[in-house]
């Protein structure tokens, strides 16, 4: 892979791989259960908003 293709592979905010939160690491306990990973979204935006964003997330879903 060239140095072009590298720069299209990094994103803008870096994924918050271990989040501080009790709430949010039960989320990331429950997607790794779920799917086997943590999902991209989940790392890079949701562990950055607030908790009732998340509860609206949940809703919408």
């Amino acid at each position: 892979m060239n140095a072009l293709n590298s720069s299209y592979a990094e994103t803008f905010l870096p994924p918050v791989e271990r989040p501080s939160g009790t709430i949010m690491k039960l989320v990331y306990a429950m997607t790794r259960r779920q799917f086997g990973k943590v999902l991209t979204p989940l790392k890079v935006f949701t562990a950055r908003l607030p908790l009732g964003f998340g509860l609206f997330y949940a809703k919408i879903g």
